[in-house]
């Protein structure tokens, strides 16, 4: 059985080394996986990580969206969802690096990018990507840590 802690602390790891080491696709790789992993676990803090209808929310934007609308009713969630407080979902960081993320795999498939400018734009994803899965990580942890005090709304 794959012990999710230590994996989730092996990939915080590999993602600083790689953004060390000057690798900001593997760092921008793990970032993702950490950011997809610390959504989840605040879904599942806050109500559960499954739509209505018992199927699992699947993408990053929809996780987002959810996280959002139970952080209205969820005093917990709002104090420990980085950026709730921002009105419009696309100017939060997370939306954005989400965005940046689709269009650039989907221009590099296309072939629209030349690699100095695939080089710069996948540097910043992983900067951008590193800070935020920190970010994500530590918030999931308190809302993790403090749900029995402050049971959901």
């Amino acid at each position: 059985m794959i012990n999710k802690r230590k994996l989730f602390e092996v990939f915080l790891d590999r993602m600083a080394k790689a953004e060390a080491a000057g690798m900001p696709f593997e760092a921008a790789w793990y970032a993702y996986a950490i950011l997809e992993d610390r959504l989840v676990s605040m879904l599942r803090n806050s109500g559960g990580e499954n739509r209505p209808n018992g199927k699992a929310i699947k993408m990053m934007g929809p996780k987002i969206e959810k996280l959002r609308e139970r952080a209205s009713v969820d005093a917990l969630l709002a104090a420990n969802f980085p950026e709730y407080d921002v009105e419009d979902i696309d100017e939060t960081e997370l939306w954005k690096w989400k965005s940046a993320r689709d269009e650039l795999i989907h221009a590099m498939a296309r072939g629209e990018l030349t690699l100095d400018e695939i080089d710069e734009k996948v540097s910043k994803l992983a900067a951008d990507g590193a800070k935020l899965a920190r970010e994500y990580a530590a918030a999931a942890a308190r809302l993790k840590k403090h749900r029995h005090k402050v049971p959901q709304s």
